[in-house]
């Protein structure tokens, strides 16, 4: 079966004609992905390829999740074109996670902390520990990676958070981690850590007032909760 190349589409079914006249969010996956990888290969055209690749992953996130060498393999790829795809991801996902400037923004309950968090703990695959830094209005000084772990644990000592604290003369804290696997319930651990810190705050005049876990668009707050 003869492939059917892009010049052999009407003009006004050709993805970069389309983009032009009607906008990028009017182009499906699969055009999108076509006009990122450029050209097909000898047996598919580049539309076609586009729609396998989509088909075998299964969908783009899972595109995104792939490592490059993974790509590389995958027919009518290659190199050029698996760099094509992980730089147009990677573009993507900065923009997505680009920082707002919460300094000096009020942080009144957990949700406002929450929203200062998220932006850098949505989709992480291994737990992060982050911290908030306020003054003694609840006015955001800093947010801090204090802690990178594996898939189900992050390991941070007291000193580790406080030290920050002391260096931003911050009066009040509050603590976020992430569960990769969804579940919100905190551990034993989490709640002894946090108690732990709540203690150690207490005798640095600092005071701990909750600690978040999240996972995407979800938190649990273990004060809400009375876990603390």
């Amino acid at each position: 079966m003869k492939k059917r190349k892009i010049k052999d589409f009407p003009t006004s079914e050709r993805p970069r004609e389309r983009l032009l006249n009607y906008g990028e969010k009017a182009l499906s996956d699969v055009e999108l992905l076509a006009i990122i990888l450029r050209t097909g290969d000898k047996k598919y055209s580049v539309y076609e390829l586009a729609q396998n690749l989509i088909i075998d992953f299964g969908s783009l996130r899972r595109i995104a999740e792939v490592g490059i060498g993974e790509l590389i393999k995958y027919p009518g790829i290659g190199v050029t074109k698996a760099i094509q795809i992980k730089a147009s991801i990677e573009l993507g996902r900065r923009i997505f996670s680009e920082k707002k400037s919460y300094f000096g923004e009020s942080i009144s309950n957990p949700y406002d902390a929450f929203l200062i968090f998220k932006e850098d703990m949505f989709d992480l695959k291994e737990e992060h520990l982050f911290c908030i830094y306020m003054d003694i209005k609840n006015k955001c000084l800093s947010k801090r990676l204090i802690a990178k772990g594996d898939l189900n644990i992050v390991y941070a000592s007291p000193r580790d958070i406080f030290k920050y604290a002391l260096q931003e003369n911050s009066a009040k804290i509050i603590l976020a981690h992430n569960h990769p696997s969804g579940d919100l319930t905190p551990s034993e651990d989490d709640v002894i850590f946090t108690k732990r810190l709540i203690e150690a705050g207490k005798i640095l005049g600092i005071e701990v007032l909750d600690h978040l876990i999240i996972h995407n668009e979800d938190y649990l707050s273990l004060k809400e909760k009375n876990f603390i």
